[in-house]
């Protein structure tokens, strides 16, 4: 039942990491087996959502699952959450709005890309760690003078809330994010310091026994490297709603989309432009491997779309 798997992912990201697992599965148990009983072996979907509806909110069912020995009581973390979630948002985009305005005042070369780059999310870890230290300081007060507070921000909660929870086998986790912004950050300063080690590359795989058919012209790929840095830069961007919102939202989906289409069309230009080729005599080098992932992103773009028609569009379980 999809909604069933929305809800109990809903609950899962709540959960301590550590019993996740666990806890989902007893949940979903329990879930299933109080429909059977109720409902009989085929329920509808507004039976499914009457008795979500009554099971409750996924925080007060994950609040359940949690002990009290937190330093912010369990009545104050959706709002200590939210708050933290709505910093680590304002900060972002506040940043990247003056990064992207300075980027329209300066001349656009690479260097200039990468190193703006490195500054805005120095900036934005900067400020984000006095602005959480300080939120945390507070709802630790908090915790202590009202130990029994509860703000619901929940009350009004319907299983609708949960349509747009995309849920399947490669959830983005925390740390994958977290290593792919890393390896991205490094990637662009690597490739953007020194272009020439596309020519390096080549230089080795010319001690093989094959001989290549074609080489980079690093002043023609100095200019797509402005492009290559954006379309690295909307990774990055991804990655953090990701570690923001910790789901994958139809919005978030949607940006998704919009950031492998535009990586894909980079690639599909760099292949047919013929003045980023030199000495050509054959496809054999780096225009093949440009080819290889065009046809990746190519089949991953189609499985993004198709996820997004089945899960947001057609509502399909």
């Amino acid at each position: 039942m999809k909604l069933v798997d929305q809800y109990i992912y809903a609950i899962r990201k709540k959960l301590p990491y550590n019993s996740r697992k666990d806890i989902t599965s007893e949940i979903r148990s329990l879930i299933l087996d109080n429909i059977e009983a109720k409902y009989g072996d085929n329920p509808t979907k507004e039976q499914v959502e009457e008795f979500l509806s009554a099971y409750g909110a996924p925080s007060k069912v994950a609040n359940q699952y949690r002990n009290d020995r937190f330093i912010i009581g369990t009545g104050l973390t959706d709002l200590y959450f939210l708050i933290m979630k709505i910093i680590l948002f304002a900060l972002s985009l506040g940043f990247s709005v003056e990064f992207i305005v300075t980027l329209f005042q300066n001349k656009l070369t690479a260097i200039f890309i990468s190193t703006g780059l490195l500054d805005l999310l120095l900036n934005i870890f900067n400020s984000i760690l006095p602005s959480i230290g300080c939120l945390t300081l507070v709802f630790i007060i908090i915790t202590r003078l009202y130990k029994d507070q509860i703000i619901d921000l929940d009350e009004d909660w319907t299983p609708n809330e949960l349509k747009d929870i995309e849920v399947s086998p490669k959830v983005e986790s925390i740390f994958e994010s977290i290593f792919a912004i890393i390896f991205i950050i490094v990637a662009l300063v690597f490739i953007n310091i020194s272009p020439a080690l596309i020519t390096i590359a080549e230089n080795l795989f010319e001690t093989s026994t094959l001989e290549l058919g074609h080489r980079i012209n690093i002043d023609v790929f100095k200019k797509y490297l402005i492009f290559i840095s954006i379309s690295w830069f909307l990774d990055i961007i991804y990655h953090i709603f990701i570690l923001v919102f910790q789901e994958k939202t139809k919005a978030i989906a949607i940006f998704d989309i919009i950031k492998e289409s535009i990586g894909l069309i980079i690639i599909s230009i760099m292949i047919f432009d013929s003045n980023l080729f030199t000495n050509f005599s054959n496809a054999l080098g780096f225009r093949s491997i440009f080819a290889i992932i065009a046809i990746i992103a190519s089949f991953e773009l189609i499985s993004k779309i198709y996820k997004f028609f089945k899960f947001y569009v057609f509502n399909l379980n």
